[in-house]
């Protein structure tokens, strides 16, 4: 293995090779000219990237796959234990700040999400994620603006502050 240049040592693994794990990772843009991108700011104890500004996502658990699809699954579940938007559905259309409340008790309490979601009567809306490079890779599926979609941070209190828009390159 190579000598790690000065500074970098503690910053970057240096072990041997890990084996990658499927995970997800969620990038929600609003805007077009110039758009922003929501990104958070990992705690600075951190095992992983501490301090770093990233997109919300992690590792497919094993429950995901109760959700249907588990990439998406995991998306969905991430997006909400991370910054508490909850990219689900039920009969009144998407999930509203109530919703997310119910399910972070019954998660608090120690309910699978999955688990959480069906009591609820909420579904997670995998149709509003898209692959990378699709055309309509963005929260609202392309129809709804994300500062005016109910899950969205814009329209939600409980926000974490180490949660931000940021401008995209241009």
């Amino acid at each position: 293995m190579s000598q790690l240049p000065p500074g970098l040592a503690g910053q970057v693994h240096d072990g041997p090779p890990v084996k990658p794990l499927p995970a997800a990772t969620v990038l929600l843009i609003r805007g077009s000219e110039p758009w922003e991108v929501l990104m958070l700011r990992r705690p600075g104890g951190a095992d992983f990237a501490p301090g770093a500004n990233v997109f919300p996502g992690g590792s497919v658990h094993a429950d995901d796959r109760l959700l249907g699809d588990p990439l998406r699954g995991a998306a969905v579940r991430e997006l909400f234990e991370e910054l508490g938007i909850l990219l689900a559905r039920g009969a009144r259309g998407f999930a509203d700040e109530a919703d997310a409340e119910r399910i972070r008790l019954r998660v608090a309490h120690g309910v699978s999400f999955p688990t959480a979601l069906k009591e609820a009567h909420l579904e997670p809306a995998l149709e509003e994620l898209h692959p990378a490079g699709s055309p309509r890779s963005n929260c609202g599926g392309g129809s709804t603006p994300v500062s005016t979609w109910p899950g969205c941070p814009k329209a939600r209190r409980s926000t974490p502050s180490l949660a931000r828009w940021r401008p995209g390159p241009g």
